[in-house]
């Protein structure tokens, strides 16, 4: 089951700390719904869900009542999802009934999807038709189906955990980047927060009533006032031209920055958009999807005309939100200083093309592809298909229980009728670069091999591919990067790496299998490829010699652990591929055999280059 926001005490909005840019986001989606959502980046443990659970009990009423609010599991099924047949229904009565899904309950009000990055394709893809079209068709096993399903999306991702699908972030007006790591005042602040509120949540409400109910009478007047903002022929002027300097794709950035803008300037109370709001829109439409930096940028708006003066009617215009101090803590300055890459942020989004690798079927997770007969407890049962395989058996099995003297149920089933969900989904692979990070060449190579990583990372990230770096230098080798889908992280962990000393390639080999192993185990990534990055030649056992090893040369020893680690990666089916960076005039051909072991690929490539290993491993991910 979905969760609704229904529970009787949360942390009110005002109480929560921080979050400046995506509290006043979230205000103006509040007042202009056409904005169609907010997307904001949070690490975990940030309080997004307990803001996003907040504000969904500010939102103005629609006719009377409180918009739906759902929070969309990341594991949810596509019967729940998109609604199908209703099971119990249709037993009792005797005739197909359907009931809506989560998305279909959500009409006309909001949903949150935390880590949308880790959401499943066909998750992603429910939600792109319903922004696009308002609505939702189902048409599979017999089902035709057409649900309402207009409504605000708020996603929620880490970026740590991998990039967002550009074609959703692009359809939700409202974008907001990672914020700064808070200072130490503010971390103080949400724990005395958080102290409080569990100590007595109802007490802490009671507290912020009066903010909490101002902030409500705030979101419905302007509301009510949106449809009156003007907007000058110059500052639509100026919104285009800044849109088009900053090199934004499609007029999408134009309509949802006016749109922004004129919320904004409902939201403080004015009857005309003025410089202030156009700079709002410019960062939360704009910037985010930027593609250049301006070498120029137009001349501001002219400022609105003032309003006519009447003072016979001091009721015309409400407070502004100046005047509200104790809310001042919702549009906190902190956090809303303009990252300098921040115009940059959704270019990075977009460099990766949507595509697929690789799929698998199983009966666990995926999207619906077809029904086959199975034992239920293998998976999920598909009931209409069960259903229809048992219908042209009815009559006959009602005859003979009633022969036997037997109740007649209104469907009888036999185990032969069960139908079970055959599920397809798509798999990433796990790369895992192993880099000699010794000898005279080791900070090139390493230096390449970073670069090779992000640019995979660039690349890949949407075919669920995810990277790490195992540095194989010293008496033991390192895992430098944790397997990972995210660009930016990779960037900050692999800035510094150490590099010298011996060779313990044994090592590096057997802690890569032992990677890819617990990774397997989660049931994500089933395919694996080992990339080594060096002469091939290892020079450091990875463990002690065994009794009965006393008596080998190190070179033997040695030479023994890697045919071992060469049995365990064949009947693990991980593959290699070994670029060789040795001069060819001091080889020894130690890369080559070191591939042909593994049963692996051997590319000579003393010039390394990122781009040139990057595309090496696409290609060879591709023979699969």
């Amino acid at each position: 089951m979905p969760e609704t926001f229904n529970r009787p005490v949360n942390l009110p909005f005002v109480a929560v700390v921080g979050h400046a840019p995506v509290k006043r986001a979230l205000l103006l989606l509040a007042i202009e719904p056409r904005l169609r959502g907010v997307a904001f980046a949070a690490p975990t443990g940030s309080a997004k869900s307990v803001l996003v659970r907040s504000f969904a009990q500010i939102v103005p009423e629609v006719d009377g009542r409180r918009p739906p609010f759902i929070v969309l599991p990341g594991n949810i099924g596509e019967d729940r999802l998109f609604g199908g047949l209703d099971l119990e229904a249709t037993l009792a009565g005797g005739r197909r009934r359907f009931a809506p899904g989560v998305l279909a309950e959500a009409h006309g009000g909001y949903v949150f999807a935390d880590n949308l990055n880790l959401l499943p394709t066909q998750v992603e893809n429910a939600l792109l038709t319903c922004l696009d079209n308002g609505q939702l068709r189902v048409e599979r096993e017999g089902v035709s189906l057409v649900s309402p399903a207009d409504f605000s999306l708020i996603a929620a991702f880490n970026p740590s955990d991998g990039g967002v699908r550009w074609h959703i972030l692009d359809r939700l007006g409202l974008i907001v980047a990672a914020p700064r790591q808070p200072d130490l005042e503010t971390r103080q602040q949400v724990i005395e927060t958080v102290a409080a509120f569990e100590r007595d949540p109802e007490a802490l409400q009671a507290l912020y009533a009066d903010e909490t109910a101002a902030l409500q009478r705030l979101l419905a007047e302007a509301r009510h006032r949106l449809p009156q903002i003007a907007l000058s022929d110059d500052t639509l002027h100026w919104l285009c031209a800044r849109a088009a300097a900053l090199g934004t794709v499609g007029q999408r950035a134009e309509y949802f920055a006016t749109l922004a803008a004129r919320a904004n300037a409902a939201l403080e109370g004015r009857a005309t958009v003025n410089e202030d709001d156009c700079r709002t829109a410019e960062f939360f439409i704009l910037l985010p999807r930027a593609t250049q930096r301006p070498e120029s940028e137009p001349e501001p708006p002219p400022p609105p005309p003032p309003p006519p003066s009447d003072e016979s009617d001091d009721s015309a215009e409400p407070p502004p939100l100046e005047d509200l101090e104790d809310l001042a803590l919702v549009f906190d300055a902190e956090e809303a200083t303009l990252d300098a890459d921040f115009d940059l942020f959704a270019k990075k989004v977009r460099l990766g093309r949507y595509g697929k690798r690789s799929e698998r079927d199983n009966f666990q997770s995926g999207r619906h592809v077809r029904s086959v007969p199975g034992e239920p407890t293998r998976g999920r049962v598909a009931i209409e298909a069960t259903l229809r395989q048992a219908a042209p058996h009815q009559p006959a099995r009602r005859q003979q229980a009633l022969a036997a003297g037997q109740a007649v149920e209104r469907v009888l089933l036999k185990k032969d009728d069960v139908r079970l969900k055959k599920l397809r989904q798509r798999t990433g692979a796990l790369i895992v670069f192993i880099v000699d990070a010794s000898g005279s060449m080791a900070a090139n190579r390493m230096g390449q091999a970073k670069g090779a990583v992000v640019e995979l990372l660039r690349q890949s990230y949407v075919n669920r591919d995810k990277v790490a770096l195992i540095g194989c230098y010293g008496d033991e080798s390192r895992v430098l990067l944790a397997p990972t889908q995210s660009v930016e992280s990779a960037k900050r962990q692999l800035e510094t790496l150490p590099t010298g000393g011996a060779t313990p390639l044994n090592d590096a080999l057997r802690r890569a299998h032992a990677l890819i192993e617990e990774v397997r185990r989660a049931g994500a990534y089933a395919e694996a490829l080992v990339v080594v990055i060096g002469d091939g030649r290892g020079n450091v056992p990875a463990r002690p010699p065994e009794p009965a090893e006393a008596n080998l040369s190190r070179t033997d020893l040695i030479r023994r652990e890697t045919e071992d680690l060469a049995r365990l990666y064949v009947a693990g089916g991980i593959r290699m591929v070994v670029f060789d960076t040795q001069n060819r005039f001091v080889s020894r051909g130690e890369a080559r055999q070191l591939a042909e072991l593994f049963g692996g690929s051997y590319i000579y490539l003393p010039r390394l280059s990122s781009a040139g290993v990057a595309d090496a491993v696409k290609h060879e991910l591709r023979r699969a």
